[in-house]
Parts: C-alpha cells; sequence; structure tokens
C-alpha cells in the first residue's frame, strides 16, 4: 500500500468510517464530505496527516484541504465507497426528485452490464459473418454451440439484473439470484406450454416468459429490499443467520410469481405497444433524434439512460432499435468529423495526428476523445454533427433498420445488423456511408477548424491587444483579470487568508474572461470552471481560484474556454463567467492566485494597485 492509499484509509477513518460518510465531493483543492454524523470528524487527527494541508467544519460540510492530490485522494476514497455499494452517496442528493432517482437507480444498475453486452454482441457479430461467408452453417452443431454462447448473456439477462440490482437495493446477491432461477426454471415455464391453468396456493398464476425479461426481476429484486430491511429488524440476532435467508426466499419468490412478474410482464406489454406505434407510425423518429443529439446526450451523461430501454425493446422484439441506429450513426458521424478535422489541420501535425486518432476509435465505438478534442472545441462543429446525424438517423429510421442483439455500436458489431432480411444489412451499411461521409463534408466545408479558428481566438486577441501579455518571458506571470489587487490576508478564507496552500495575490475582478497567468499547459482544469492549474515551462505550479465556494454554484455561471492538458500563452482565455448570475447568488468573486510550487526560488508578486488581464505581476 503506498503513502496515498494509507492516508486515504486514515481520512475515511477519522471523518467517522465508510458507513457515516453522505455525500463526498470536491473541488480544487478539498474533499468535501457531508457527513451524517459531523462529530465524528476528528480535526486534530485529520490535520497530523501527510498531505493533508488542513480541515475544517463548514456548514454542512467537513473539509480536508489537500491542494493539488485532491483528485487522487478523492478516487481512492470513492473506491472504498464504491466497494460498500455507497456509490450513490456521492452521485445523488437527498433531495432528489423521484424521476431523476428512478433515471440513475436504472442506469447504475445497467451500467455494469456493457462489458456482458459488448462480448455477447461481438460474439454474436463474429457468428453472423462465419455464417454469412458460409464458413459455419447454421444447421452445424458447432453453430448451435457457439450461438448459445452467444445468446446465454441476453437469455440469462435476468440473473446479471438480479445482481446489479441487489447490490443497488443493497440486499443478498445470492437470494437475488435464485429468484431470477425460479422465473426461469424449465419445469415452470413447461406448465406454461401446456395451456391448461395453473394454480399456485390456491391463486391462479400467470405464466410468462421471463427469459431477456428486464422489469419483472427489477420489481421483484426491488421488492426483496424492502422485505430485507424488514426482517433484519424484527429477528433475532440469534436465529438471523438461518432464518432470514429462509423467510426471505420463501416470501419474494411466491410474491413474485403471483404478482410482481405479472405485474412487470404487464408494463413490458406496454412499453411494446408504444415502441410498435412508433415503429408503425414514426419509424424515422427515434434513430433521427439520437442520430442528431447523441453528442449533447454523452456530454450530459444521459446516453447511459437509453440501455434500460433498449434492454425493454430487445425483451419484447428481440431486435433493438434505439441504441443501435441512432448510435451507429452518431458513431459515425463523428468519425467523419474526425477525420475532416485531420485534413483541415494538416499543417498542424501535432493537432492533426490527434484528430486522426480521434477518427479511429470513434469507428470502434469511443467518440469521447473526438468530441471534447474536435466536436465541441471548434465553431460550428457540433451544429455540422448535429445535421449530419440527423440526417443519417432519418435515412436508418425511414428504412427501419435493426441490430439482432444489444450492444455498443461501432464498425467492429456492423455485422449485428445481418438478419433473415438481407435489406437490413445492406441499408445500415448505406447508413454508416452517409453518416461517414456527411459528418465529413459538413466539418470540412462549414466548421471553423484551423489554427486561428478555435473559439477562444477572438477573445485572446482581445485581451492581447489591451493589456501587456509578454508571451515571450517564461518568468513572466501575469494578471488573469483585470481588477484591483488585494493581499491574500484580505480574503474572507482562512484557506487563502493564512497562505496554507501557497503564497500570491487576490484581484477583486473586474472583468468576464478569466485567462491563463502564464505560459505553460493547464495541469488541471476542474469541470465546474471555478478553479483551474497551470504548470508553467519552468515548472512552477499556480492554482486560481474564482471566488470563494463558487464550487457550490456547480458549474452554473460558468463557462470553460480550453481543455486540459492545451498548451497555452499568457493571457489566453480559459474561462468566462457570467459575473452579474454568480454575484446574485451571494458569491464574493475575489480571484485567487496562489502560487502552490515555487520551484524552489522566492517568487514574489504585487498585491496592491489596479491591473488588466496580461499585467505583469512580478
Amino acid at each position: 500500500m503506498n503513502k496515498e492509499e494509507t492516508n486515504a484509509f486514515q481520512i475515511i477513518e477519522n471523518v467517522g468510517g465508510l458507513d457515516n460518510i453522505a455525500r463526498l465531493t470536491h473541488c480544487a483543492t478539498r474533499l468535501r464530505f457531508v457527513l451524517k454524523d459531523k462529530s465524528k470528524f476528528n480535526l486534530d487527527a485529520i490535520k497530523k496527516l501527510p498531505d493533508v494541508i488542513e480541515a475544517i467544519q463548514s456548514g454542512e460540510e467537513s473539509q480536508v484541504v489537500i491542494g493539488g492530490k485532491v483528485v487522487t485522494y478523492y478516487k481512492l476514497i470513492s473506491k472504498q465507497l464504491s466497494h460498500t455499494n455507497e456509490t450513490e452517496n456521492i452521485q445523488e442528493s437527498a433531495k432528489q426528485n423521484w424521476l431523476k432517482k428512478l433515471v440513475n437507480d436504472l442506469v447504475n444498475i445497467m451500467a455494469p452490464l456493457i462489458t456482458a453486452f459488448i462480448a455477447g454482441g461481438l460474439f454474436k457479430a463474429i457468428i453472423s459473418i462465419l455464417a454469412t461467408f458460409k464458413v459455419l452453417s447454421t444447421t452445424s452443431q458447432n453453430y448451435i454451440v457457439l450461438n448459445a454462447i452467444a445468446d446465454a448473456v441476453f437469455y440469462f439477462l435476468p440473473f446479471l439484473l438480479a445482481v446489479s440490482a441487489a447490490r443497488k437495493f443493497k440486499t443478498n446477491e445470492y437470494i437475488a439470484m435464485i429468484i431470477a432461477g425460479v422465473l426461469l426454471y424449465p419445469s415452470i415455464t413447461q406448465l406454461a406450454n401446456i395451456g391448461k391453468p395453473v394454480y399456485f396456493l390456491g391463486l391462479p398464476l400467470q405464466l410468462v416468459n421471463y427469459s431477456s425479461s428486464v422489469l419483472p426481476i427489477l420489481l421483484a429484486i426491488w421488492f426483496m429490499s424492502f422485505v430485507d430491511k424488514f426482517l433484519e429488524k424484527i429477528i433475532p440476532n440469534s436465529i438471523k443467520t438461518t432464518l432470514k435467508p429462509l423467510l426471505l426466499l420463501a416470501i419474494t419468490a411466491p410474491i413474485t410469481l403471483l404478482i410482481i412478474g405479472p405485474i412487470g410482464s404487464w408494463l413490458g406489454d406496454g412499453f411494446y405497444f408504444v415502441i410498435k406505434a412508433i415503429n408503425t407510425y414514426a419509424p424515422w423518429f427515434v434513430p433521427t433524434i439520437i442520430g442528431a443529439f447523441a453528442p449533447l446526450l454523452v456530454m450530459i451523461g444521459m446516453h447511459m439512460a437509453l440501455m434500460p430501454l433498449a434492454a425493454l425493446q430487445f425483451a419484447q422484439f428481440k431486435k433493438e432499435t434505439i441504441i443501435g441506429p441512432g448510435f451507429l450513426v452518431a458513431n459515425m458521424v463523428e468519425s467523419g468529423v474526425a477525420f475532416a478535422a485531420a485534413l483541415r489541420l494538416k499543417k498542424d501535425k501535432k493537432n492533426s495526428q490527434i484528430a486522426f486518432s480521434s477518427g479511429i476509435t470513434a469507428l470502434t465505438g469511443i467518440i469521447e476523445p473526438t468530441l471534447y478534442g474536435i466536436t465541441l472545441k471548434y465553431k460550428r462543429t457540433l451544429y455540422c454533427a448535429i445535421a449530419a446525424g440527423g440526417l443519417a438517423g432519418l435515412y436508418a429510421g425511414i428504412t427501419q433498420i435493426y441490430s439482432s442483439a444489444l450492444s455498443p455500436q461501432s464498425i467492429l458489431t456492423l455485422p449485428l445488423f445481418i438478419t433473415s432480411n438481407p435489406n437490413n444489412f445492406v441499408n445500415a451499411i448505406i447508413t454508416v456511408l452517409i453518416a461517414f461521409v456527411l459528418g465529413f463534408i459538413f466539418t470540412y466545408f462549414f466548421a471553423e477548424i484551423n489554427p486561428s479558428s478555435n473559439s477562444n481566438d477572438d477573445q485572446h486577441s482581445k485581451i492581447s491587444s489591451n493589456s501587456n501579455v509578454t508571451a515571450g518571458n517564461d518568468d513572466a506571470i501575469v494578471a488573469p483579470v483585470t481588477g484591483d489587487l488585494e493581499d491574500l490576508s484580505e480574503v474572507k478564507d482562512d484557506i487563502f487568508s493564512k497562505k496554507t496552500l501557497g503564497d500570491g495575490v487576490a484581484i477583486k475582478l473586474n472583468d468576464d474572461i478569466i485567462a491563463s497567468p502564464a505560459n505553460g499547459s493547464i495541469s488541471s482544469l476542474f469541470p465546474t470552471g471555478h478553479a483551474f492549474g497551470i504548470t508553467t515551462n519552468e515548472g512552477v505550479e499556480i492554482l486560481v481560484h474564482i471566488g470563494i465556494d463558487t464550487v457550490n454554484l456547480k458549474g452554473k455561471g460558468f463557462k470553460i474556454l480550453a481543455h486540459q492538458n492545451d498548451r497555452v500563452k499568457a493571457g489566453d482565455p480559459i474561462v468566462n463567467i457570467d459575473r452579474q448570475y454568480i454575484e446574485k447568488q451571494g458569491y464574493d468573486l475575489t480571484t485567487m492566485l496562489i502560487i502552490t510550487n515555487p520551484n524552489n526560488k522566492k517568487i514574489k508578486l504585487k498585491t496592491t494597485g489596479k491591473v488588466n488581464t496580461g499585467d505583469k505581476l512580478n
């Protein structure tokens, strides 16, 4: 165990243990805990830990100030929370509305199964290729066995969902798997094939084929979690080990067969009729919308919310038209965007190579490098991707292509569109070509992709023309914003005023653009936009913190203009703020420039007077 892991465990112990952590977040420098019992926060012990700069109580939050290593410690502690099934405590607020909680629960249950879907989907794709080229006969025993391996992931989906749901709802995973086994037990399934009424405990038993189903097992395990909590309270500890699992199974299984399973099946049937109506009257709608707006869904993390719907559709229809066509389109569009960018940036070898490699990864179904490195970086590129995705999605919808397995889409899983209808595969190929070509053409001719057309350039030139930026001097530290300088001791935050993070200067800003204070690279850029770190070409680490406690705005009022690891010059714009909005929320926008690592030499900064963005401070 390394030093950071040891310290993380000690921090957990001194905040009262994992069970005492209701929520964990972090900002530029601090771990921010919301604890169930704040009295267990051991200030003195935490302050003595290596790498800990300070520990403070601030309202409902218990804060541990780490500095530059805050992300490392956040990941280590979050990992331990995940191991104890407390992941939702760092993702959800206690006052979360029921719809958002439902979506998050479904996403958290389905997300761990993605690897299984990829395995089954790709395996099925390989079999389809072998069968198409007559390498493998569909009537051979080899095909039957291989097909069983591929289909097992989907046929026994209730087992996978049972485990994932049990972890989410904090109930016994093994009893949950038994409940799934009850739904799929062969002799019960055979009763349904007899065609005669079946009774259990004198009550009519509606028999349903639960293979590949989603809702019945999710509802069953959700119900079981309440039974589990009830039994935990009423059964004496002396007999709990044996009696609790018995009663948990004895109560949950019959109720699932008699009530919950059929209800889940009816709800699935309702979803079946909705999807059937859409496919009948507007088959173009879903692929068009998803094809167009997939980049935005990925950007806000909502693309995973479609997986439960796709699973429900696959359970009913044994084919899938939600994720399959829509994200096949989106991935190919992003690939076309990346290759167009690579060609437009051919004079900039480094960025051209990055764009080219992003295009290849997009072909394999990973679009984040293209999305964040190109689509959201350059002007008009996002609009080009939306237009191309919408048009290609429209073709996919009109021709009603579908995937034969539930799987993330890429060029590698294209054989999943090989079905008994040969036109399905042909139209899928045409869809891929339309998406890629339109993404390429729209981006190449209409997006502004060249070194001088970055969306930040106009702002950069504006700053440079009105300031004394000395971009050629690697020693220079400049004002990141226009305003009045003041000594750090005047800042209304003890962490900054006591210089526990390092020495520096504060600025009462009078501007909306916060720029780089030096030549170097962006070593940290927080998603909320309230802080960023610059490592200069000489190795000096500078933290720019915009406002006090502005992390609580969760990004509202902040627009990030750059990307982590970008090479920047003094005066390059990094963040654009909405001063009026932030101040209206009651936040102090005093901006701190802190030298967290002076590189073994004393750096003296001006602390009085007025400055413009780019004025030298040292």
